[in-house]
């Protein structure tokens, strides 16, 4: 569940949406409450790129946008060091053990080189490869 719902776009609201609608109804489900609570601000944010269509060239629109760039690339990587750390390294159960070897799940850090892999090769869109990360965890890592 945790990489069901870490793979939606957006912070706790939508990603309970989705696990709430999981449990509900299944898959049909979790699409339904996403797309629900993902709607609305996708209809405003619309409305506002096609207002903001017509001031992308002002330099003090551009210049706003340069000086954003550091803090949202700052951001990502530290979203995507915490989803590595959730999805590969289980401390929970390294804590239990204190085995050395209990540190990196190893079918969670195989599915990790494959699809970072072949993002570096084939650089497809990252939906397909969050696609490809959820048909694999399904595969290979029931529980």
């Amino acid at each position: 569940m945790v990489a069901i719902s870490q793979s939606t776009p957006g912070a706790i609201g939508i990603n309970m949406a989705t696990y709430v609608g999981f449990q509900t109804a299944g898959i049909p489900g979790g699409v339904a409450a996403t797309m629900g609570i993902v709607a609305p601000s996708l209809i405003i944010i619309i409305l506002i790129a096609r207002f903001f269509y017509h001031f992308n060239e002002e330099p003090l629109v551009k210049d706003a946008f340069s000086g954003l760039r550091p803090a949202v690339t700052g951001l990502i990587a530290t979203a995507a060091f915490k989803v590595f750390t959730v999805a590969v390294i289980p401390w929970q159960v390294f804590r239990l053990s204190g085995h050395l070897a209990d540190l990196i799940d190893p079918v969670s850090a195989l599915i990790f080189v494959v699809i970072f892999g072949a993002y570096l090769k084939f650089q497809k869109h990252p939906v397909f490869y969050i696609a490809a990360g959820a048909v694999l965890g399904i595969l290979f890592l029931q529980v």
